[in-house]
Protein backbone atom coordinates (compact mmCIF):
# COMPACT_ATOMS: atom_id res chain seq x y z
CA UNK A 1 0.00 0.00 0.00
CA UNK A 2 0.76 3.68 -0.38
CA UNK A 3 1.46 4.26 3.32
CA UNK A 4 0.68 3.47 6.87
CA UNK A 5 -2.23 6.00 8.97
CA UNK A 6 -1.16 6.28 12.49
CA UNK A 7 -2.34 8.20 15.00
CA UNK A 8 0.17 10.46 17.05
CA UNK A 9 -0.18 10.89 21.13
CA UNK A 10 -2.03 13.80 20.57
CA UNK A 11 -4.83 12.13 18.49
CA UNK A 12 -7.68 13.23 20.19
CA UNK A 13 -7.32 16.55 19.02
CA UNK A 14 -7.15 15.66 15.47
CA UNK A 15 -3.10 15.05 14.45
CA UNK A 16 -2.52 12.28 12.47
CA UNK A 17 1.34 10.93 11.25
CA UNK A 18 1.50 9.06 7.86
CA UNK A 19 4.32 6.41 7.87
CA UNK A 20 5.62 6.29 3.99
CA UNK A 21 7.51 3.20 2.45
CA UNK A 22 8.49 0.39 4.68
CA UNK A 23 11.87 -1.75 4.64
CA UNK A 24 10.29 -5.03 2.84
CA UNK A 25 7.93 -3.22 0.31
CA UNK A 26 10.47 -1.97 -2.00
CA UNK A 27 8.27 1.00 -3.14
CA UNK A 28 8.98 4.41 -2.89
CA UNK A 29 9.55 6.69 0.02
CA UNK A 30 7.01 9.09 -0.60
CA UNK A 31 7.58 12.93 0.11
CA UNK A 32 10.87 13.32 1.89
CA UNK A 33 10.87 9.75 1.37
CA UNK A 34 13.54 6.56 1.87
CA UNK A 35 14.35 6.25 -1.93
CA UNK A 36 13.85 3.81 -4.21
CA UNK A 37 14.60 0.21 -2.56
CA UNK A 38 12.52 0.50 0.15
CA UNK A 39 15.75 0.96 2.32
CA UNK A 40 13.60 3.29 5.20
CA UNK A 41 10.77 5.09 5.78
CA UNK A 42 9.72 9.03 6.74
CA UNK A 43 6.69 10.06 8.08
CA UNK A 44 4.36 13.23 7.92
CA UNK A 45 1.76 14.97 10.47
CA UNK A 46 -1.18 16.54 9.58
CA UNK A 47 -4.51 17.79 11.18
CA UNK A 48 -7.96 16.25 10.16
CA UNK A 49 -9.47 16.67 7.22
CA UNK A 50 -9.23 16.00 2.81
CA UNK A 51 -5.42 16.18 2.01
CA UNK A 52 -3.49 15.67 -1.47
CA UNK A 53 -0.16 13.69 -1.25
CA UNK A 54 1.71 13.03 -4.78
CA UNK A 55 -1.55 12.88 -6.77
CA UNK A 56 -3.37 10.82 -4.00
CA UNK A 57 -6.51 11.69 -1.94
CA UNK A 58 -6.69 10.81 1.70
CA UNK A 59 -9.72 11.65 3.95
CA UNK A 60 -8.63 12.16 7.60
CA UNK A 61 -11.41 11.91 10.17
CA UNK A 62 -10.89 12.07 13.92
CA UNK A 63 -11.54 8.48 15.26
CA UNK A 64 -12.78 10.09 18.86
CA UNK A 65 -15.93 11.46 17.51
CA UNK A 66 -17.39 9.05 14.64
CA UNK A 67 -19.83 11.68 13.75
CA UNK A 68 -21.02 10.33 10.73
CA UNK A 69 -22.15 7.09 13.11
CA UNK A 70 -24.98 9.55 15.31
CA UNK A 71 -28.44 10.92 14.45
CA UNK A 72 -29.67 13.83 15.90
CA UNK A 73 -33.09 16.38 16.64
CA UNK A 74 -32.06 19.82 16.46
CA UNK A 75 -33.05 21.49 19.99
CA UNK A 76 -32.64 25.15 19.16
CA UNK A 77 -32.06 26.33 15.46
CA UNK A 78 -31.40 29.11 16.58
CA UNK A 79 -28.63 28.78 19.06
CA UNK A 80 -27.85 25.64 16.91
CA UNK A 81 -27.95 23.15 19.50
CA UNK A 82 -28.69 19.31 18.88
CA UNK A 83 -29.54 15.93 21.06
CA UNK A 84 -28.58 12.74 20.00
CA UNK A 85 -31.29 10.33 18.95
CA UNK A 86 -29.57 7.49 17.68
CA UNK A 87 -25.81 5.39 18.06
CA UNK A 88 -24.91 3.60 14.80
CA UNK A 89 -22.45 0.74 15.09
CA UNK A 90 -18.84 1.67 14.15
CA UNK A 91 -17.54 -1.76 14.07
CA UNK A 92 -14.69 -1.00 16.43
CA UNK A 93 -13.06 -2.65 18.56
CA UNK A 94 -12.17 -0.19 21.22
CA UNK A 95 -13.06 0.90 24.93
CA UNK A 96 -13.68 4.58 24.61
CA UNK A 97 -16.78 6.33 23.08
CA UNK A 98 -15.91 9.87 22.79
CA UNK A 99 -19.23 11.97 22.73
CA UNK A 100 -18.84 14.74 19.93
CA UNK A 101 -18.62 18.43 20.76
CA UNK A 102 -20.51 19.54 17.53
CA UNK A 103 -21.58 17.63 14.18
CA UNK A 104 -22.51 19.12 10.85
CA UNK A 105 -21.92 22.56 12.69
CA UNK A 106 -24.36 22.13 15.66
CA UNK A 107 -23.44 21.99 19.45
CA UNK A 108 -24.19 18.76 21.32
CA UNK A 109 -26.41 19.19 24.44
CA UNK A 110 -27.78 16.30 25.56
CA UNK A 111 -29.08 12.73 24.48
CA UNK A 112 -32.53 12.80 23.77
CA UNK A 113 -35.60 11.37 25.39
CA UNK A 114 -36.59 7.55 24.58
CA UNK A 115 -39.34 5.06 25.74
CA UNK A 116 -39.29 2.89 28.14
CA UNK A 117 -38.32 -0.09 26.14
CA UNK A 118 -35.68 1.68 23.84
CA UNK A 119 -32.78 3.61 24.53
CA UNK A 120 -30.37 5.52 22.60
CA UNK A 121 -28.21 2.73 21.60
CA UNK A 122 -30.08 -0.60 21.34
CA UNK A 123 -28.98 -0.58 17.62
CA UNK A 124 -25.42 -0.91 18.03
CA UNK A 125 -24.06 -4.04 17.39
CA UNK A 126 -20.57 -2.86 18.95
CA UNK A 127 -21.58 -1.27 22.23
CA UNK A 128 -20.89 -4.63 23.96
CA UNK A 129 -16.81 -3.20 23.60
CA UNK A 130 -17.50 0.15 25.19
CA UNK A 131 -16.94 0.70 29.09
CA UNK A 132 -15.71 4.51 29.17
CA UNK A 133 -18.47 7.74 28.09
CA UNK A 134 -15.86 10.83 27.61
CA UNK A 135 -18.24 14.07 27.45
CA UNK A 136 -17.68 17.32 25.85
CA UNK A 137 -17.95 20.26 27.99
CA UNK A 138 -21.34 21.43 26.19
CA UNK A 139 -23.28 18.04 27.13
CA UNK A 140 -25.91 19.32 29.88
CA UNK A 141 -28.59 16.29 29.84
CA UNK A 142 -29.39 12.72 29.96
CA UNK A 143 -32.80 12.04 28.44
CA UNK A 144 -35.17 10.18 30.07
CA UNK A 145 -34.10 5.82 29.30
CA UNK A 146 -31.40 7.46 27.00
CA UNK A 147 -28.62 4.89 29.42
CA UNK A 148 -30.62 2.10 29.92
CA UNK A 149 -29.51 -1.15 30.38
CA UNK A 150 -26.11 -0.01 28.75
CA UNK A 151 -22.87 -1.29 29.59
CA UNK A 152 -20.71 1.45 30.94
CA UNK A 153 -18.77 1.42 33.56
CA UNK A 154 -17.14 4.83 33.39
CA UNK A 155 -18.30 8.22 32.62
CA UNK A 156 -16.26 11.08 32.49
CA UNK A 157 -15.98 14.27 30.93
CA UNK A 158 -15.21 18.20 30.72
CA UNK A 159 -18.92 19.29 31.24
CA UNK A 160 -19.35 21.50 34.73
CA UNK A 161 -22.81 19.16 35.74
CA UNK A 162 -25.42 17.05 33.78
CA UNK A 163 -29.28 16.46 34.38
CA UNK A 164 -29.71 13.07 34.65
CA UNK A 165 -33.45 11.97 33.34
CA UNK A 166 -35.84 9.33 34.40
CA UNK A 167 -34.89 5.76 34.42
CA UNK A 168 -31.89 7.37 32.83
CA UNK A 169 -29.16 4.82 34.05
CA UNK A 170 -32.02 2.35 35.24
CA UNK A 171 -30.28 -1.14 35.27
CA UNK A 172 -26.32 -0.31 34.65
CA UNK A 173 -22.97 -1.08 35.15
CA UNK A 174 -21.90 1.89 36.61
CA UNK A 175 -18.65 1.56 38.30
CA UNK A 176 -17.73 5.79 38.31
CA UNK A 177 -20.06 8.65 37.28
CA UNK A 178 -17.51 11.36 37.58
CA UNK A 179 -19.61 14.71 36.81
CA UNK A 180 -21.79 16.32 39.33
CA UNK A 181 -25.41 16.00 38.83
CA UNK A 182 -27.52 19.21 38.73
CA UNK A 183 -30.70 17.41 38.71
CA UNK A 184 -31.91 13.76 38.81
CA UNK A 185 -35.52 12.21 37.60
CA UNK A 186 -37.44 8.89 38.96
CA UNK A 187 -35.43 5.67 39.13
CA UNK A 188 -32.51 7.41 37.20
CA UNK A 189 -29.58 5.58 38.92
CA UNK A 190 -31.69 2.52 40.24
CA UNK A 191 -30.21 -1.03 40.37
CA UNK A 192 -26.53 0.75 40.31
CA UNK A 193 -25.10 -2.68 41.06
CA UNK A 194 -21.48 -0.97 41.06
CA UNK A 195 -21.76 2.73 41.73
CA UNK A 196 -19.69 3.40 44.92
CA UNK A 197 -20.06 7.32 44.96
CA UNK A 198 -21.90 10.55 43.30
CA UNK A 199 -21.29 14.04 43.23
CA UNK A 200 -24.26 16.25 43.48
CA UNK A 201 -23.81 20.26 42.36
CA UNK A 202 -25.20 23.05 44.36
CA UNK A 203 -27.82 23.40 41.91
CA UNK A 204 -30.09 20.23 42.41
CA UNK A 205 -33.47 20.64 44.86
CA UNK A 206 -34.78 17.28 44.77
CA UNK A 207 -34.30 13.40 45.13
CA UNK A 208 -36.89 11.58 43.79
CA UNK A 209 -39.03 8.17 44.14
CA UNK A 210 -36.45 5.15 43.88
CA UNK A 211 -33.70 7.73 42.46
CA UNK A 212 -30.84 5.30 43.84
CA UNK A 213 -33.28 1.92 45.01
CA UNK A 214 -31.19 -1.49 44.81
CA UNK A 215 -27.69 0.19 44.57
CA UNK A 216 -26.07 -1.80 47.43
CA UNK A 217 -22.69 -0.88 46.74
CA UNK A 218 -23.39 2.59 47.21
CA UNK A 219 -20.99 4.18 50.03
CA UNK A 220 -21.06 8.43 49.29
CA UNK A 221 -23.25 10.97 48.17
CA UNK A 222 -21.25 14.18 48.35
CA UNK A 223 -22.18 17.59 48.56
CA UNK A 224 -20.56 21.59 49.11
CA UNK A 225 -22.52 22.96 52.15
CA UNK A 226 -24.11 25.68 49.47
CA UNK A 227 -25.96 22.54 48.36
CA UNK A 228 -29.83 22.32 50.06
CA UNK A 229 -32.68 19.28 49.03
CA UNK A 230 -35.89 20.34 49.67
CA UNK A 231 -37.18 16.68 49.49
CA UNK A 232 -35.97 12.83 49.63
CA UNK A 233 -38.23 11.05 47.66
CA UNK A 234 -40.03 7.46 48.44
CA UNK A 235 -37.35 4.76 48.45
CA UNK A 236 -34.61 7.18 46.81
CA UNK A 237 -31.74 4.98 49.05
CA UNK A 238 -33.84 2.23 49.53
CA UNK A 239 -31.58 -1.04 50.17
CA UNK A 240 -28.46 1.01 49.73
CA UNK A 241 -26.64 -1.08 52.28
CA UNK A 242 -23.33 0.55 52.51
CA UNK A 243 -24.37 4.27 52.12
CA UNK A 244 -22.81 5.70 54.84
CA UNK A 245 -21.68 9.32 53.62
CA UNK A 246 -24.86 11.97 52.96
CA UNK A 247 -25.58 14.87 54.38
CA UNK A 248 -28.61 14.79 56.60
CA UNK A 249 -28.65 17.93 57.37
CA UNK A 250 -29.23 19.64 54.26
CA UNK A 251 -32.29 18.35 53.57
CA UNK A 252 -34.77 20.74 54.19
CA UNK A 253 -38.40 19.82 54.15
CA UNK A 254 -39.14 16.04 53.82
CA UNK A 255 -38.06 12.60 53.59
CA UNK A 256 -40.50 10.38 51.96
CA UNK A 257 -41.79 6.88 52.50
CA UNK A 258 -38.57 4.11 53.00
CA UNK A 259 -36.07 6.77 52.02
CA UNK A 260 -33.62 5.14 53.65
CA UNK A 261 -34.88 1.96 54.66
CA UNK A 262 -31.90 -0.83 55.04
CA UNK A 263 -29.33 1.57 54.60
CA UNK A 264 -27.28 0.04 57.11
CA UNK A 265 -24.36 1.47 57.54
CA UNK A 266 -26.45 5.31 58.83
CA UNK A 267 -25.33 5.61 61.90
CA UNK A 268 -26.37 8.47 62.75
CA UNK A 269 -29.39 11.59 61.64
CA UNK A 270 -28.89 15.03 62.05
CA UNK A 271 -31.96 16.53 60.71
CA UNK A 272 -32.47 19.85 59.75
CA UNK A 273 -35.19 21.68 61.80
CA UNK A 274 -37.17 22.57 58.87
CA UNK A 275 -38.31 19.07 58.03
CA UNK A 276 -41.97 19.08 58.66
CA UNK A 277 -42.42 14.75 57.35
CA UNK A 278 -40.55 11.86 57.95
CA UNK A 279 -42.24 9.12 55.83
CA UNK A 280 -43.57 5.80 57.06
CA UNK A 281 -40.42 3.09 57.47
CA UNK A 282 -38.25 6.15 56.47
CA UNK A 283 -34.91 4.56 58.73
CA UNK A 284 -36.26 1.59 59.09
CA UNK A 285 -33.32 -1.15 59.62
CA UNK A 286 -30.86 1.14 59.77
CA UNK A 287 -28.15 1.35 62.30
CA UNK A 288 -28.64 5.28 63.89
CA UNK A 289 -27.86 5.15 67.69
CA UNK A 290 -29.87 8.45 68.75
CA UNK A 291 -32.26 10.99 66.99
CA UNK A 292 -34.13 14.59 67.63
CA UNK A 293 -36.92 14.96 65.94
CA UNK A 294 -37.37 18.59 64.48
CA UNK A 295 -40.04 20.93 66.28
CA UNK A 296 -41.73 21.24 62.60
CA UNK A 297 -42.70 17.56 62.55
CA UNK A 298 -46.28 16.78 63.56
CA UNK A 299 -46.26 13.26 62.80
CA UNK A 300 -44.20 10.39 63.55
CA UNK A 301 -45.49 8.27 60.69
CA UNK A 302 -45.97 3.98 60.71
CA UNK A 303 -42.82 1.91 61.51
CA UNK A 304 -40.58 5.39 60.68
CA UNK A 305 -37.73 4.22 63.23
CA UNK A 306 -38.95 -0.24 63.16
CA UNK A 307 -36.01 -2.18 64.00
CA UNK A 308 -33.51 0.30 64.54
CA UNK A 309 -31.87 -1.71 67.04
CA UNK A 310 -29.28 0.82 68.31
CA UNK A 311 -32.01 3.42 68.41
CA UNK A 312 -31.40 4.33 72.10
CA UNK A 313 -32.02 7.68 73.09
CA UNK A 314 -34.67 10.04 71.44
CA UNK A 315 -35.60 13.72 71.70
CA UNK A 316 -39.46 13.80 70.03
CA UNK A 317 -39.84 17.01 69.53
CA UNK A 318 -43.47 18.69 69.32
CA UNK A 319 -44.43 15.15 67.81
CA UNK A 320 -48.50 15.09 68.69
CA UNK A 321 -49.29 11.48 66.97
CA UNK A 322 -47.25 8.62 67.34
CA UNK A 323 -48.39 5.92 65.12
CA UNK A 324 -48.38 1.92 64.60
CA UNK A 325 -44.86 0.66 64.59
CA UNK A 326 -43.04 3.72 64.90
CA UNK A 327 -40.24 2.79 67.51
CA UNK A 328 -40.60 -0.75 67.40
CA UNK A 329 -37.71 -3.28 68.00
CA UNK A 330 -35.52 -0.50 69.09
CA UNK A 331 -33.25 -0.50 72.62
CA UNK A 332 -34.66 3.02 73.44
CA UNK A 333 -33.18 4.06 77.33
CA UNK A 334 -34.21 7.67 76.96
CA UNK A 335 -37.40 9.54 75.50
CA UNK A 336 -37.68 13.21 75.79
CA UNK A 337 -41.11 14.75 74.74
CA UNK A 338 -40.42 18.79 74.77
CA UNK A 339 -43.92 19.43 75.38
CA UNK A 340 -46.21 16.56 77.12
CA UNK A 341 -49.47 18.52 76.31
CA UNK A 342 -48.87 18.52 72.62
CA UNK A 343 -48.79 15.04 72.21
CA UNK A 344 -52.45 13.83 71.39
CA UNK A 345 -52.14 10.13 70.23
CA UNK A 346 -49.60 7.24 70.83
CA UNK A 347 -50.41 4.33 69.23
CA UNK A 348 -50.35 0.91 71.52
CA UNK A 349 -47.73 -0.57 69.00
CA UNK A 350 -45.59 2.42 68.52
CA UNK A 351 -42.98 0.99 71.15
CA UNK A 352 -43.29 -2.57 70.36
CA UNK A 353 -40.77 -4.94 71.60
CA UNK A 354 -38.77 -2.43 73.39
CA UNK A 355 -36.81 -3.69 76.28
Amino acid sequence: CFGTLETTPKSETGVYKLTFGSSSSGRPGGPGGGGPGGGGSSSTSFAAGTWTISGLNISVTNPTSYTSGWNYNIVDATKKTIELTRYLSHEQEIGKLYIPETIDGYTVVGFANFQSNTDLFNTANDLINYKYMYLPATFEYFGNNSMRNTVFEYINGDCSAVKVGDYAFYKNYLVEFNIPVSSIGISSFEQSKNLKEISLSKDINNIPTNAFKDSPLLEKVTSDDSTWIETVGDSAFENCYNLNTINLSHIATSIGNKAFMHCHNIYEADLNWTVETIGESAFAYTNIESIEIPVSVETIEDSTFYHCSRLKNIELGHAKTVEDNAFSYTNINELVIYNVNSVTSISETAFNYVP
